[in-house]
């Protein structure tokens, strides 16, 4: 058909619209389209079944008209790699987003490659009960140390696989991986096993390298992934073997509901494993849970995980702790990690504390900071603000923090009373009767634990408080549900007449600790000559 001035124009905006780079080729699927067209905009394939059979450039897009439904597994291997500069795009077109579901098996198989983008893309499934189909796999089984660069997930939405959301592995030696991949804006729910998980197949071996390096997980959403029954699983988010990882501005709730083991390890809503300088920042985690009897809570640093930071995140409601530090002999060493600037609202209600340590005496939790936090454990709750069980942790330091009881419920719980320091940290059981229960003795009031043990005295000089830390609205926080908006968190605010102003301890001068430059809040750190106690730093009105 001869074109006419009108679909000339159309064809003109469409071919500047998704014109790829100079040299590559862009792909159209469409559900009005046929496989024997050539898979123009204007004559358009109809199945990722055709896809399949093309080897993919460099620079080369494939896109899917919107709001289409397109079924099959879309698969992707080493000839179909792209590079940072002309990486291989995978994305939608028509306005809308296309959705790609299979049936009982993966939206998409990346395998040994990487130079790839995929923006803008639903995966969804409806999984039969047996079905153990991760919905996006990335995986690579390459040995000798080979590091596969450049991997892009953005705007997409994953629900409704059997196994894992979002895949990103390596079964290859030497620890081979990927390193430069950043997943942002993705919304991950409703899978069985988990939302997000790495894997490499790391050594506990000191000094041994990672799989994974410079792997980023921003502004996303991870719920209701439920976990499978008598499996450790139904994590929100989990990075295990990476070097170099930042996950930010995330909101992860509802997941784990029927994961987990009994008498065994269950899930987090985010959390790293066997893993090295991870930051954890501005998130929020909450009314995740554990189908076994332990862990269900918001954040956790667990066994082999070093130089790390969990910071300015918001965790509540969760069945187990808020912030977790734990470590075992089967991982490699923990230690340099730090936990500060959060805030942590009736968390552990069913379990362990609010904050909770453990681990076993071949590989204690070493070198931790704790500092200016802020904790409220409201009533009905079974929670200790601060739990300590398993063996002797070393030169583990609490300073600086707010910890709220009420319900009669305990301050601390420590069984192993050696290498734990408690410096600066205000106690305050509103109210109720003060509770420590320390190793096998029980003490009801801050100076006879501070006289017995030694805690909370410094060059000699008795430091800490049992003041009313005069908050805002405690137990008031509710749910943000944007991550961006944490600083309207008013609950946990001390408020102008409060005890704990300028009290805080000077971090940098006594500990050589670098607190960084600002609060929870996005205040700075020098409004003072001293700083505050807990996760804000109050300044006067202007």
């Amino acid at each position: 058909m001869p074109l006419t001035a009108r679909s000339w124009t159309l064809t003109t905006t469409a071919f500047l619209l998704f014109a790829g780079d100079v040299g590559a080729t862009d792909y159209f699927v469409s559900p009005h389209g046929d496989d024997s067209n050539p898979g123009t905009f204007q004559q358009p394939w109809k199945t990722v079944a055709k896809v399949n059979t093309v080897a993919l450039s460099p620079g080369d897009r494939v896109l899917f008209e919107g709001p289409g439904w397109f079924s099959g597994k879309l698969l992707l291997d080493a000839q179909d790699a792209g590079t940072a500069d002309q990486p291989v795009v995978l994305t939608s077109y028509g306005g809308e987003r296309a959705t790609i579901c299979p049936r009982d098996d993966a939206a998409l198989e990346a395998y040994n490659c990487a130079g790839f983008e995929i923006r803008n893309l639903a995966f969804c499934a409806f999984a039969s009960p047996a079905d153990t189909s991760p919905g996006v796999a990335i995986w690579m089984d390459l040995d000798g140390g080979v590091k596969l660069e450049h991997i892009r997930v953005d705007d997409v939405e994953i629900s409704g696989f059997g196994g894992v959301g979002l895949y990103l592995g390596s079964n290859g030696t030497g620890h081979s991986g990927y390193r430069d991949v950043r997943i942002t804006k993705a919304k991950i729910h409703h899978n069985r096993r988990d939302g997000l998980f790495t894997w490499g197949e790391y050594t506990t071996l000191p000094g041994a390298e990672y799989a994974h390096e410079d792997v980023y997980v921003g502004y996303c959403e991870f719920y209701e992934n439920s976990g499978i029954p008598g499996q450790n699983t139904g994590n929100g988010l989990f990075l295990k073997d990476v070097d170099g990882g930042v996950i930010e501005f995330c909101e992860v709730y509802g997941n784990g509901s029927l994961g987990g083991l009994v008498g065994g390890g269950g899930p987090f809503g985010i959390w790293a494993l066997q893993s090295n300088d991870i930051t954890i920042q501005f998130n929020e985690s909450h009314h995740n849970g554990s189908g076994g009897t332990r862990d269900g809570g918001g954040f956790d640093l667990d066994g082999g995980v070093t130089n790390s930071v969990i910071q300015y995140n918001y965790s509540h409601d969760n069945e187990g702790p808020g912030f977790a530090l734990m470590s075992g002999s089967w991982a490699r060493p923990f230690h340099g990690n730090t936990v500060r600037y959060n805030i942590s609202q009736n968390d552990a209600w069913l379990r362990d504390g609010a904050i909770s340590i453990w681990s076993d005496a071949g590989n204690p939790v070493r070198q931790v900071d704790v500092y200016h936090n802020t904790v409220f454990v409201g009533a009905g709750s079974n929670a200790s603000a601060v739990r300590q069980e398993g063996a002797q942790v070393t030169d583990v330091r609490f300073l600086n923090n707010i910890l709220v009881t009420t319900g009669g419920r305990a301050l601390l719980e420590v069984e192993e009373t050696g290498g734990l320091a408690f410096l600066g940290n205000d106690y305050f059981s509103s109210g109720d009767p003060f509770l420590i229960h320390w190793g096998a003795a029980t003490f009801g009031k801050l100076k006879l634990w501070r006289k017995t043990t030694g805690q909370e005295v410094l060059f000699g000089i008795d430091v800490g408080t049992d003041a009313d830390p005069i908050l805002a609205s405690p137990g008031g926080g509710g749910t943000i549900g944007d991550p961006t908006r944490l600083h309207l968190l008013r609950a946990y605010r001390l408020l102008s007449h409060s005890p704990l102003i300028d009290e805080g301890l000077p971090l940098r001068a006594l500990f050589g600790i670098d607190p960084g430059r600002r609060d929870f809040y996005g205040g700075s750190l020098t409004a003072g000559g001293r700083s505050d106690v807990g996760a804000h730093e109050w300044l006067p009105p202007k």
